[in-house]
Order: C-alpha cells, then structure tokens, then sequence
C-alpha cells in the first residue's frame, strides 16, 4: 500500500504512515516495522482517526481512543474487504 495518497485526516499521523509501510497497531501495542514485537504504546489521536474512518464507512465502531480487539477485528474485516475487491 506504500505510495498511495492519504488521507486528510490521517495526514500527520506518524504510526498510520508507518502502517502504509509495513507496521501495524495491535491490541498490545505498536510494532512499527513489522516484525512481529511492539516496540511502543498505540498512539491514541491515531487510534481514534483510524476509528472514526471505520464509524463513516458504517461499521459498528465506538471512538475509544483504544486500538482494542474489537477495533483489530473491524480493520481485518475491512482489510479484507477490500483486498477481495482488488482482485476479484
């Protein structure tokens, strides 16, 4: 996904760019390159924007401010979704 656009309310974001480029929030926390460990607490302005795209796009999100399970559960369901549609 590295070299699409972002954006706007994720401009700015260090650990969603950081996403874009292999790192990923989990529940426990950041891991900002991919390789499996956290290596920092999930930044929670970048935790609530990544919750409010989820709550326009409709899915059934609450702004917590916490990249929680169910948070994790949605972007996969998401993720997913949208990865079926490029190649199918």
């Amino acid at each position: 996904m590295a070299g699409e656009p972002i954006a706007p309310r994720f401009a700015g974001l260090r650990q969603f760019e950081k996403c874009l480029a292999g790192g990923r929030m989990t529940p426990n926390g950041f891991d900002s390159n991919g390789d499996l460990s956290v290596d920092e607490a999930n930044d929670v302005f970048t935790v609530a924007a990544i919750q409010s795209a989820l709550k326009a796009l409709q899915y059934p999100m609450l702004i917590t401010f916490v990249y929680d399970n169910a948070t994790a559960s949605i972007v996969t369901q998401g993720l997913s979704s949208r990865r079926s549609r490029s190649t199918g």
